[in-house]
């Protein structure tokens, strides 16, 4: 793949200079051909024209250069790019991994081999953990599966395995990446899913990332085959379903490498029904003897204060308190719960662990306890009982999708239907917590309302204006198309965050599309020249261009076909501007530049919606920081009402108003904000819709909660998604809740107050 970090500097400002200087002179000499227009006749439309367009290529080559300065690079080779996947993965696991580990020193955790590529069974012989790199190179095909109850370990030994991986790699080599599986809908192939995961996760565009796949760059690390499914199914449809992939799926001609991990209880159920994976290597995660937990409990912990448990482990190696430690999940919890120190002392009694009173029933190490130990902590004790009520609803919520039929439901009355997952908690997606049509409502009377400062504007703007009545009447439906649009799509389809990305002036996409606005922005200008009225084409023409090049350049994404963003574009373009023009163009280049922003924006809406239903993943590309969804998308929303505003304003200085500075800045900002964030901005509209629905049961500043208890230990992060850090916290947030949550109509989604932790939880 070349290089263009040279050529996008020279391209970008090339691109935005020719075509500055092909509308001026196009617009020139038109009027002079058409009309007998003198260039001193020109005026003010060639003039308005001319510095929209040199403000936008100084625009761009200023960022261009910015970028450049920073090393912000789009396009790399692809030796090159794999290292900065890796660069990425590195720190991103390092940091799950330590959370995984928090205590210190990972356990020695043991592994054995069941069965070979072959499928022929294998019990002798164990594995380390410090091995588990040099293991998955010996295995044939290089297809490697872990297998272990909940709380074994399988998790953490994969990140590890990715980890000494990454430590590894030669420069330009293979790149480690762990995938969450609840999160692929099978009916993609893994390839596509994998490059699709890979650009949401990280800064690089979806064609490269899918580059990196089809080259094999990328080792996928599948974790979770056993959360695609409901537990207790009778069969897991969906992991089965992956299992049939990884057979199918080759690489070179050879069957594809990877590594996956799944609870032993699953994986006996697919190949029960015949679902097993071939040419793949299994080990099953072994407990731990009592002499890897004392080693572990010495390593981590002051060893004179445990010292009674160690003997107790010494002295009864089969005995209660070995055989409930032998779970790495439970020794990690006993050594955070009991290692907590208070003041000058301890929180808790280690006696509590040799106590002869205790079962298994009521034992002293139980997640109730460990929950209050996490919850106690300093980045979530200021914010203790909202954290608590969000997870418990969120808990609720993922335990109810999981609980119905033999697959993860679909809500109904989707324009695109998803696939949910009862494991991530994705911010933009949370809204059907509120249930399925509720905050669906609440976001379209927010889109109405949001909307009424710029209808108050226009108001105000028009009752100023001498116009007829059939004038004040076009303007007055042109207005309330935006609103209705908002409503209808607020009702009919999943929201996805926006971001705008000043990076994609200089790609390789960016620039065909600024490119193609262009070559539209001309069309446009020759064929409605023939109509008359130039003050008012010229204008149309160039704003049409600059909100529909740099809307599309920057803020859509990738997936979306730039030959039918062209196509659309133009055609929309040129009908709104031939209606604009019969019943605008005797108002001269201020109308025009109003019809078109307007129509710039109208055809970017269509555009992409056509663009986009070409087979294109739904979802937002671009946005590696969780708590940055929402933000994000108000952060579009500002930017795009910005523009408007300030076009807003320069409008309203080619029109006949007595207003005063105050008034054109009043009617500039209502117009800006109305756009932004009742049309833009639609996951944020969401977002606060589902607050609404959900109040009390959801913490209002839900992503900063949600950050927290990431940093608490209570959830992990897995790609784009955040999870609960074990099945067993969403099984005890969940079973907390007075009430299941409900995807039933008429429901608003909240839930009483979680109870108090009972006694022995405390």
């Amino acid at each position: 793949m070349h290089d263009y970090r040279q050529a996008f500097t020279a391209r970008a400002a090339a691109t935005f200079a020719v075509a500055g200087l092909l509308v001026l002179s196009l617009a020139a000499l038109l009027a002079q051909t058409f009309y007998g227009w003198s260039p001193q006749h020109v005026g003010r439309p060639v003039c308005a024209a001319t510095a929209i367009l040199a403000a936008a290529a100084l625009a761009a080559l200023h960022a261009v250069r910015v970028l450049s300065a920073t090393g912000e690079v789009q396009d790399l080779s692809a030796p090159a790019l794999a290292d900065r996947l890796a660069e990425i993965c590195a720190a991103r696991e390092r940091h799950q991994f330590g959370q995984l580990v928090e205590t210190g020193a990972p356990m020695d955790l043991l592994f054995r081999r069941l069965r070979d590529s072959a499928g022929h069974p294998q019990g002798s012989g164990t594995s380390r953990l410090s091995e588990v790199a040099s293991y998955y190179r010996g295995c044939e095909n290089e297809r490697l599966m872990f297998l272990g109850e909940g709380g074994s370990g399988k998790t953490v030994i994969l990140v590890h395995l990715l980890l000494q991986m990454l430590d590894e790699r030669a420069s330009g080599g293979l790149v480690a990446w762990r995938f969450s599986l609840s999160r692929w809908d099978t009916s993609r192939r893994l390839s596509a899913w994998m490059a699709e995961e890979i650009s949401r996760d990280t800064q690089i565009p979806l064609a490269q990332a899918q580059d990196l796949v089809t080259r094999g760059l990328v080792l996928p690390l599948l974790d979770g085959l056993d959360e695609m499914d409901p537990p207790h199914t009778p069969f897991p449809t969906r992991a089965a379903e992956v299992v049939e992939q990884l057979n199918e799926a080759e690489r070179f001609d050879k069957p594809i490498p990877f590594v996956l991990t799944c609870r032993t209880d699953t994986h006996d159920r697919l190949v029960s029904r015949g679902a097993r994976l071939t040419d793949t290597v299994a080990v099953q995660m072994l407990r731990l003897s009592p002499k890897q937990v004392q080693r572990h409990i010495k390593s981590i912990a002051d060893e004179e204060r445990w010292a009674d448990v160690l003997s107790h482990l010494e002295k009864d190696a089969n005995g209660r308190l070995a055989q409930y430690l032998n779970l790495p999940w439970r020794l990690a919890m006993a050594v955070i719960i009991y290692d907590k120190k208070s003041g000058d002392g301890y929180a808790r009694d280690l006696s509590d662990l040799t106590a002869p009173g205790w079962s298994d029933d009521t034992p002293p190490v139980s997640v109730g306890r460990f929950v209050e130990e996490l919850l106690s902590r300093p980045t979530v004790a200021h914010r203790r009982d909202p954290t608590r009520r969000t997870l418990v609803t969120l808990a609720a919520y993922l335990h109810d999708k999981r609980g119905h039929g033999d697959e993860a439901r679909t809500l109904p009355g989707m324009e695109e239907g998803k696939t949910l997952s009862g494991v991530d908690l994705v911010v933009h997606e949370l809204w059907p917590v509120g249930g399925p049509r509720a905050p669906r409502y609440v976001t379209a009377a927010l889109s109405v309302l949001l909307w009424m400062p710029a209808a108050v504007a226009v108001l105000w703007v028009v009752g100023h204006m001498a116009w007829s009545f059939w004038l004040k009447a076009v303007v007055y439906g042109v207005l309330g198309l935006f609103p209705a649009y908002s409503a209808h799509t607020s009702l009919a389809r999943w929201p996805h965050p926006r971001n705008v990305v000043l990076g994609r002036f200089r790609t390789p996409t960016g620039i065909r599309r600024l490119s193609a606005a262009s070559a539209v922005g001309l069309l446009m200008l020759i064929l409605l020249s023939a109509t008359g009225a130039p003050g008012f084409i010229t204008a149309y023409a160039a704003m049409f261009t600059l909100i529909f090049g740099s809307g599309s350049a920057l803020a859509v994404r990738e997936g979306a076909d730039v030959r039918v963003l062209a196509a659309v574009a133009a055609a929309v373009g040129l009908v709104f501007g031939l209606a604009t023009r019969l019943a605008l163009g005797s108002l001269g280049p201020a109308a025009g530049m109003l019809a078109g922003t307007g129509g710039g924006g109208f055809a970017l809406v269509l555009a992409v919606r056509a663009a986009l239903r070409g087979g294109a993943e739904p979802g937002h590309v671009r946005n590696p920081v969780f708590e940055d969804f929402i933000a994000n998308d108000v952060r579009t929303a500002c930017v795009s009402g910005s523009m408007l505003a300030a076009i807003a304003a320069v409008l309203l200085q080619y029109l006949p108003l007595s207003a005063s500075a105050l008034q054109v800045a009043l009617v500039s900002v209502a117009a800006g904000f109305s756009l932004g964030f009742g049309f833009v901005a639609d996951a944020w509209r969401r977002h606060i819709a589902l607050l609404i629905c959900c109040r009390g049961a959801l913490a209002f500043r839900l992503t900063h909660v949600l950050a927290q208890a990431h940093d608490a230990g209570l959830l992990r992060r897995a790609g784009i998604a955040y999870q609960f850090r074990h099945l067993d916290l969403r099984d005890h947030f969940a079973a907390l809740s007075a009430e299941p949550t409900g995807h039933r109509p008429g429901r608003r989604g909240g839930r009483s107050a979680p109870s108090a932790p009972s006694a022995k939880e405390r």
